[in-house]
């Protein structure tokens, strides 16, 4: 028992309570030092994640997963009416016992994963100053994530008095931000808004609302820097959230910690006066995504009636729910019906100011002044995964990618501004337009304003010949132009069926890199209308197996002539390949009585006639360079499987070609 009120005692007899935890934290950080270890050779013993920096996926997991535990096993007592009685009694400030828990935690947690991460840098074998700079990167942005993760689950810790109801919590509190600002705000904008694509500041409210993602994109375990182009400047919004959230909640679980009543323990929440922003905080977003999800019950998908019913439905569910919990009684479904007036009122209001556009969201369109530079996207230009169905949905597209790497400035500014004004003037009398074009505003006060606009003929494209001629629209659209030759480290030629890696050295790179670059920025929309690629040329930079793929169009001559001289059948077609079988397939769309659609394909040819297969072979073509379906279309309703026959002798199967014509038996 604890007698002394002196801190270092007190510390010492917490960590002694809580050695299992530090042993598990040993053993997790081990294994990290092995899984970093056999990663290098290519093998993985969990995760098999070779990164030295911020960016390794294991100390993430890892770092998330002691926080959670430090949380409830340094201060699980609170849930026990009895632990807490004794804790709360013993000769000690709360203070004191606060910081012991707390210091304790991050020992626990922190003391092993710097040993580990030291342990890596000097296991990685370079041992340069980048290598030790991300290394002490990692160390203080897993810390950062640390600190954040166990803050924000204590804070749910101490706000609750029954261990179901804080596990709940936490679970939630990493989704909330997805929920809350993702789903609602962006379900609802893409529903009521015409212009919608994307919102910056609405992704940013998202992610620092969601701990998990938060910390995923400060450490940045989904990109591919580690050692090499590793840049905390790219960071600084969600360090600076991060820090914010980590300052604030400090000063949040000292005070609760301080004020919580020992009474506490066992009850749904610590703290009555909680009850109400609780439920707010909850059941706002819930009931308005369940009115959004029954209202695409209607015919329309904009059903008023049915929104303002689900919303209400879902409001009354959610607040019923919450009071059950609360109070941990089935019959307190019927109790808070102030609470549910006040949050049905408020979610009407926020769904009445979607459907009526109360922020002139649609309407807007920034000057030209307060334009730095422009990006745009059309669905179907340069983008081998539309179909020509469903211009408006960019999801599987590149379009984000363009957007963030295009600058359109001066003067291709003001051409592009002057065309997309002639779009929407034409768009206004055309009830179907023929595609969409999504457009990024980079405003001179570093915002980025993101819209969608439709795209209603052929006409509108023709006169964008000038913009997509311009050097500045070739950059962003083909991020081949904008490598260097120095970062890479070799070329991928395939032409959809086989493919080449090209054995070249420093001075051979950059002369291949100038004519690609060359014959990309004098693409021009007739080309495109004209021809389909012949195949593609990767570029594969980095320590990475992936790269940025340039398509190659037959007018690509300077680098059609280099690739054949280097010994890869750059001209190469479908027709030139020994083929022994083509089997064709019909793709059929079947709708169901509740309106879904499923998608089907029969067998109408399998064939091995010479004859046969040489009148079908000049009509296939790999699938993925269908990339021009506005301009030069192709029909992909007839899938195909080709059979041909190496070298070797070895019948060798491609499934992803289609059949660019109508078939006619």
């Amino acid at each position: 028992m604890i007698s002394n009120c002196s801190f270092p005692k007190l510390f010492k007899e917490t960590m002694k309570r809580r050695v299992w935890l530090a042993l598990l934290s040993i053993y997790l950080y081990l294994t990290y030092i092995i899984d970093f270890t056999l990663a290098q050779s290519g093998k993985a013993l969990f995760i098999g994640d070779d990164k030295l920096g911020p960016g390794s996926r294991t100390v993430f997991l890892v770092t998330i997963i002691l926080a959670v535990l430090s949380a409830f096993q340094g201060f699980g007592y609170l849930f026990s009416e009895e632990k807490t009685d004794f804790y709360f009694s013993l000769p000690v400030k709360r203070s004191r016992l606060f910081f012991a828990g707390y210091f304790s935690s991050i020992m626990i947690a922190v003391v092993p994963m710097v040993f580990a991460r030291l342990v890596c840098y000097i296991l990685e074998g370079s041992r340069s100053g980048d290598a030790l700079y991300v290394t002490w990167m990692g160390i203080l942005l897993n810390t950062l994530g640390f600190l954040m993760i166990f803050h924000l689950v204590l804070a749910v810790i101490l706000l609750t008095g029954h261990l179901l109801v804080a596990a709940g919590g936490t679970i939630l509190l990493f989704f909330y931000g997805t929920i809350a600002f993702g789903l609602v705000i962006g379900k609802y904008s893409s529903a009521f808004f015409d212009t919608y694509y994307r919102a910056d500041l609405m992704n940013f409210l998202t992610v620092c609302a969601s701990p998990y993602q938060l910390y995923s994109t400060l450490a940045g375990t989904g990109r591919e820097e580690d050692i090499e182009g590793w840049l905390l400047a790219s960071r600084l919004p969600e360090m600076a959230a991060v820090l914010i959230i980590i300052a604030v909640t400090f000063v949040l679980i000292f005070l609760l910690f301080q004020k919580r009543p020992a009474e506490a323990a066992g009850h749904a929440l610590a703290f009555k006066k909680t009850k109400i922003v609780l439920k707010f905080i909850l059941a706002v977003p819930a009931a308005l995504i369940i009115g959004y999800y029954i209202m695409l019950c209607s015919v329309g998908s904009r059903s008023f009636v049915l929104l303002v019913t689900g919303i209400l439905f879902g409001a009354f569910t959610i607040n019923g729910i919450l009071e059950i919990l609360f109070q941990f009684d089935i019959r307190g479904i019927l109790s808070g019906k102030l609470h549910f007036a006040v949050i049905s009122i408020f979610c009407l209001i926020i769904a009445g100011s979607f459907v009526s556009d109360l922020w002139g969201y649609d309407d807007y369109t920034p000057s030209a002044s307060e334009v730095q530079s422009a990006a745009v996207f059309i669905r179907g230009l340069d983008d081998p995964s539309f179909t020509g169905k469903n211009g408006a949905d960019f999801e599987g597209s590149r379009a984000d990618a363009q957007l963030s790497a295009m600058q359109l400035k001066g003067s291709d500014k003001e051409v592009f501004l002057s065309w997309l004004e002639d779009v929407r003037t034409a768009a206004a009398h055309v009830p179907e337009p023929l595609t969409y074009a999504a457009v990024a505003y980079h405003m001179s006060d570093s915002r980025t304003i993101y819209r969608k606009y439709p795209v209603s003929g052929e006409e509108e494209l023709e006169a964008f010949h000038s913009i997509y001629e311009s050097s500045a629209y070739k950059k962003g659209a083909f991020s081949a132009i904008s490598h260097k030759s120095p970062g890479i480290r070799q070329y991928v030629w395939s032409n959809g069926i086989e493919s080449y890696h090209l054995d070249l050295n420093g001075e051979e790179n950059e002369h291949l890199l100038k004519l690609l670059t060359s014959d990309l920025t004098g693409l021009r929309i007739s080309d495109i209308k004209k021809d389909l690629p012949l195949g593609t040329l990767s570029l594969v930079y980095g320590t990475s197996d992936y790269g940025e793929e340039a398509p190659l169009y037959p007018c690509f001559t300077a680098t059609l002539d280099y690739l054949e001289s280097a010994g890869i059948p750059a001209r190469k077609t479908v027709r030139d390949y020994p083929l022994t079988r083509v089997q064709l397939f019909k793709k059929s769309e079947k709708t169901s009585a509740l309106g879904k659609k499923t998608a089907s394909r029969s067998l109408i040819l399998d064939t091995g006639d010479a004859g046969e297969i040489q009148k079908l072979s000049g009509q296939l073509l790999p699938a993925e360079y269908a990339a021009n379906q506005l301009l030069n279309p192709v029909n992909t309703s007839y899938p195909a499987v080709i059979s041909w026959k190496d070298s070797s002798g070895r019948t060798v199967n491609y499934s992803n070609m289609i059949l660019k014509g109508d078939f006619e038996q």
